[in-house]
């Protein structure tokens, strides 16, 4: 883990979710999230930080290159958590929630089709899921806020093509 990562966790502590209410798991560990990017000359400080675990960092950067509007907006919610020098609150994630639901409700199709093209471990998914049929993307954004990964490794693909 990186220097200023560690001391944002001993300033907000070591939440059970990250900031943008994705569950904290050994398979879904925190990652830093630069919330004016380093390209745009955001230095890596507590101060430009968000706690972030990978598969929610991952879900904010699809985001960002499909709505660059809702992605600042929620980059905004974590710019004022991160001021605060607390965790997050309810409010904070009902607020990203609305923009996460925002995002795809807008861009439904793009996502299924992205979802669709993703090769998913049925076989994982259907202990998650019993009853699914098609995932909508709020339901993929549910099973990785679960700290759930159902997107099979690229080595391990041609292992587990009899699940699907």
């Amino acid at each position: 883990m990186n220097i200023v990562l560690d001391y944002m966790l001993i300033i907000f502590g070591t939440p059970e979710y990250d900031w943008m209410g994705f569950k904290i798991t050994e398979d879904n560990p925190i990652t830093y999230h630069h919330i004016r990017k380093y390209n745009d000359g955001g230095a890596e400080t507590v101060e430009n930080g968000a706690i972030l675990s990978i598969l929610s960092h991952r879900y904010l950067h699809q985001i960002e290159l499909i709505d660059l509007d809702i992605y600042n907006s929620i980059n905004r919610v974590l710019k004022r958590i991160n001021e605060s020098r607390k965790n997050a609150t309810e409010k904070d994630y009902e607020e990203i929630l609305k923009y996460l639901e925002q995002y795809e409700s807008t861009y439904s199709k793009e996502i299924k089709t992205h979802i669709n093209k993703l090769n998913i471990n049925i076989k994982l998914l259907s202990r998650v899921m019993p009853d699914y049929k098609i995932i909508t993307p709020s339901d993929f954004r549910i099973i990785l806020q679960n700290g759930i990964n159902p997107v099979l490794p690229k080595k391990k693909i041609k292992k587990c093509r009899k699940y699907q």
